[in-house]
């Protein structure tokens, strides 16, 4: 079996799974949740345990719901029947903006649908992944709709597969940060430039182009680029880096530096002029006590001089 196997009905958010050895099915989930979102798969390891195939490291087991899979990041895991395996799930499955990197493929593909409705890749990139000769996607009947997705390897197996939109290429995957287990230290994930808003602290909401069951994003509404990007890759200036920094976070820092410099200045220079006003009233004073001093010696000069009785 695996490692862990889930029924009934829910959703996945804002978790890692990461580590796991052995089993056919490392994450199997039964009666599949109908939102996986900001999930960290990462390192697992499905063998086949004694079977004839391992199914992979996450697979969709019958699912009775269709299952969207949102901003999740799937690395460095190996097996020999897919990364994501979809198994007769009845509805249709839908992935998008997420990460398939460094995965080792021994057999079938990274993704494999095996007796399902259809299934949509959108904006999604892999990359780094390791290929024994073995396809990208293999479906042996399922429908399956790749859009604006950037690959490194250009196999697809089985006749079902329809590619509107790919390119290949080198491009990075999309920068996540991971929620916090015990082995990863994270807070929230990041948010995708206002495209998917998950922060920790939206009460389930993601995205912003209509709702849906969950208050979800409705996936229909994502559409693509016509220079080959991927949708809400372009960010506006003021939202870019510098260093850990947003611009707009530098230009407030500096303005703020500038109204400090200046508010020091002006104090400095009115202390300095106030210093030298009373200075010069000092010397004024110390002028008329000379004169004073004068004027008495030469009272008591002509006193002297005066002749005796």
């Amino acid at each position: 079996m695996g490692r862990i196997a889930t029924t009934g009905d829910f959703n996945l958010t804002m978790s890692s799974f990461i580590d796991n050895k052995g089993g056919a099915r490392n994450l199997r989930l039964e009666q599949t949740p109908r939102y996986l979102e900001n999930l960290n798969v990462s390192g697992n390891y499905a063998d086949q345990a004694g079977q004839m195939y391992a199914y992979g490291n996450v697979i969709f087991d019958h699912s009775s719901t269709s299952p969207v899979v949102n901003w999740c990041n799937f690395e460095e895991c190996r097996s020999s029947c897919g990364v994501v395996y979809n198994a007769s799930t009845a509805g249709d499955t839908t992935i998008n903006h997420c990460n398939f990197v460094g995965n080792q493929i021994d057999g079938w593909g990274v993704i494999v649908c095996e007796k399902s409705n259809p299934i949509s890749i959108k904006d999604t990139i892999f990359y780094g992944n390791k290929y024994t000769n073995i396809p990208l996607i293999y479906s042996r009947t399922a429908d399956v709709i790749i859009n604006n997705c950037y690959v490194d390897n250009s196999a697809m197996q089985g006749g079902k597969v329809s590619i509107q939109k790919y390119m290949i290429t080198s491009k990075k995957p999309y920068e996540m940060i991971l929620y916090a287990t015990e082995k990863i230290k994270a807070i929230v994930a990041y948010n995708p430039d206002g495209n998917t808003n998950s922060n920790g602290n939206n009460n389930g909401n993601t995205g912003s182009t209509g709702n849906n069951d969950g208050n979800h994003a409705s996936t229909e509404n994502v559409t693509a680029q016509t220079d080959g990007q991927p949708t809400n890759q372009t960010e506006g200036f003021f939202m870019k880096k510098v260093g850990p920094l947003r611009v707009w976070m530098v230009f407030v820092i500096v303005g703020c530096l500038l109204v400090v410099f200046i508010v020091c200045f002006v104090l400095y220079k009115k202390k300095h002029n106030h210093h030298h006003h009373h200075h010069h009233h000092k010397g004024e004073d110390d002028d008329d006590e000379e004169e004073d001093d004068e004027d008495g010696e030469e009272e008591n000069a002509e006193v002297e001089e005066a002749p005796q009785p």
